[in-house]
């Protein structure tokens, strides 16, 4: 009976196209040399990570992981994390970041300081320490390129805390999606609190699509980002 280990790379990679590629990381990193390399040149290990479709164990094993292994915090460009159809466990992967760093505030520097884009699909309600975590604690700012973050019902009363995180730390953002479910109520923003917080003008983002409240808040937008170019209508999660 041949052996894992003897068979041909394209093989190999012929069983890994059945699995996600979270699930192909966890179930076959550090067995050896050879199948690390595959890892790395063909599932991006330490660099890329898509926690959505992959197995609950394997899910829970990154959410570990990820925050308190040094090649990940270091090395990883892009997160992606929850599901339509299972609890996105948010909470839980906050949690773990947490504890991993002594304090988490709006002034330190995230724990992935390599991370271009970052998505999130939140099936369920978070807190304000959560979303915080996740906002400061996770994707920082300075090297963000896209974000994307896909909330669940009865968010708007986060709005001032994803746009403060826009306006006054994703200062090389080029890509912003904000949404709710197309039934819900979208997302606030006065000119009252730009002025109150100092907002200044968004000099990279290229792309915004958000669903919100009141067509003032779009007014309000448009006034704070001279370079957009595309402007997307709320549309139904994929």
């Amino acid at each position: 009976m041949q052996r894992f280990e003897s068979m041909s790379n394209e093989l190999i990679l012929c069983a890994w196209d059945q699995l996600s590629s979270a699930d192909v990381i966890y179930s076959f990193s550090h067995l050896n040399t050879r199948i690390d390399s595959l890892l790395l040149e063909f599932h991006a290990l330490y660099k890329e990570l898509d926690l959505r479709y992959c197995s609950l164990s394997a899910c829970r094993f990154f959410y570990h992981q990820v925050p308190n292994v040094i090649e990940w915090r270091f090395n990883l460009t892009v997160l992606k994390l929850g599901r339509r159809y299972r609890c996105s466990q948010m909470k839980l992967f906050a949690d773990e970041v947490a504890k991993s760093c002594d304090n988490i505030s709006k002034d330190i520097q995230p724990i992935f300081p390599q991370l271009v884009s970052f998505v999130v699909f939140q099936t369920t309600s978070i807190s304000e320490e959560s979303r915080d975590i996740l906002l400061y604690g996770v994707v920082g700012g300075s090297v963000m390129r896209t974000f994307t973050w896909h909330a669940s019902a009865n968010q708007t009363r986060h709005s001032t805390a994803f746009f403060d995180w826009l306006f006054r730390c994703s200062v090389n953002l080029v890509s912003y999606q904000l949404q709710t479910p197309s039934c819900e109520n979208g997302f606030v923003l006065t000119y009252e609190h730009t002025i109150i917080h100092f907002y200044t003008p968004h000099r990279s983002l290229v792309y915004l699509k958000i669903n919100i409240l009141y067509l003032n808040t779009l007014y309000v937008l448009l006034h704070y980002l001279p370079q957009l170019e595309h402007f997307g209508k709320q549309q139904e999660f994929i």
